[in-house]
């Protein structure tokens, strides 16, 4: 068949294509104190890639190839974040957000070779390829100011993450399926002081734990900044 396509006259396909992409901020101030902002994301790119080709290789042998091929990927997502000055000491942020990526590739290639009116060769092909990644995340964060010059952070995260992903081939052949979920969690605390008018030095820990891993994961933090 490679032969044939080869003998075959060229073809010059122009592909057909388009993109966008869309983010939208809304904040509302309730109060003096509090600070609401939504923020969403939205992005796609598309490509066609088909064909269609119809040759005379020879007086007595024709040659006719359909391709469709189309892919089309992107991001959406959204965030909702309260923020709030509890005191000219205290600081919080709170954040709840969701994201998508997808993935989605399709190929179906149809060759039919003839001979004198006869069908000679009949071959058709499939790959259907999906893939999706999505993402829930909570989050909070304090700031406390101690003095000018130091403060202390405290914060968390919990994210979760589900990734499905499909390989098939002439709607029966499975090459590969994942269908897996896990989360991560982790915790931290920063404090931040300063020595002077050019010193400044910040420490902190972060404590993680992943599902699909044993045990915690401890990052210690130091930070030595001189002006």
């Amino acid at each position: 068949d490679n032969t044939l396509l080869a003998d075959a006259t060229n073809v010059s396909t122009e592909p057909d294509f388009y993109f966008y992409d869309w983010n939208t901020k809304l904040s509302y101030r309730p109060s003096d104190k509090d600070l609401i902002t939504v923020s969403t994301y939205n992005g796609k790119d598309f490509l066609d890639e088909s064909q269609n080709l119809n040759d005379d290789i020879t007086d007595e042998l024709n040659l006719n190839y359909q391709l469709d091929e189309v892919t089309d990927w992107g991001n959406r997502g959204i965030s909702g974040k309260w923020s709030r000055q509890w005191s000219p000491q205290w600081y919080t942020n709170f954040l709840v957000a969701g994201s998508e990526y997808f993935s989605n590739y399709r190929r179906d290639e149809d060759v039919f070779v003839t001979q004198q009116d006869s069908l000679i060769i009949d071959r058709q092909r499939q790959t259907l390829e999906d893939n999706s990644v999505v993402d829930f995340t909570v989050k909070g964060d304090l700031e406390w100011q101690l003095s000018l010059k130091s403060k202390l952070e405290f914060g968390f995260q919990f994210t979760d993450i589900q990734i499905d992903y499909s390989n098939i081939r002439d709607d029966t052949v499975n090459i590969l399926t994942r269908d897996q979920r896990a989360s991560y969690t982790s915790a931290y605390v920063s404090a931040e002081s300063g020595v002077g008018d050019k010193l400044k030095f910040t420490t902190g820990l972060r404590v993680s734990k992943y599902e699909l891993e044993d045990g915690l994961l401890f990052e210690p933090r130091l930070n030595l900044t001189y002006a």
